[in-house]
């Protein structure tokens, strides 16, 4: 999404002129380009066609579904101030870890109820279970070119 798109969703109701003035003053500002403004005014005039059906469609929809597109609608808002903030680059790369963490959430959640029910089955660790005495460090022996670390007098 482009920041004239994204400005679409902070308009109040009826305030569709004002976007399509925005439009025109980025347009000669040379802020867009002509390409962009001319994709924006027909996603406008689209969206005020069939808003109507959208919000029909929603609301047709089941409460889970709606907070399921409720959702995908807050992300791709996200998706796009963050495209604008950060850039393309840096928010692709997010969407895969997002996307990532996601799909292993599943997996993880599995790994950890397994080994805590092994841990409630089992008990402890075996480290846990089996103290092994380790032998003592020795200490550091100073090398050259001191014999002692401390005496500099020699040197």
């Amino acid at each position: 999404m482009a920041l004239l798109e994204l400005l679409y969703w902070f308009v109040p109701p009826g305030g569709e002129v004002l976007l399509i003035a925005l439009a025109g003053l980025f347009l000669m500002l040379g802020i867009a380009s002509r390409a962009r403004v001319k994709s924006f005014l027909v996603g406008l005039v689209l969206f005020l066609l069939l808003e109507p059906f959208i919000v029909g469609f929603v609301l047709s929809l089941p409460y889970p579904l709606q907070l399921l597109v409720t959702a995908g609608f807050y992300l791709l808002l996200f998706a796009a101030v963050g495209r604008l903030l950060f850039g393309k680059r840096v928010m692709t790369g997010l969407k895969v870890r997002i996307l990532w963490a996601l799909i292993t959430a599943p997996f993880r959640l599995l790994g950890w109820c397994i080994r805590g029910c092994l841990r409630l089955l089992i008990g402890p660790r075996r480290r846990e279970l089996v103290h092994v005495e380790r032998p003592a460090r020795r200490p550091p022996q100073p090398g050259p070119p001191f014999d002692d670390p401390w005496d500099r007098e020699g040197w």
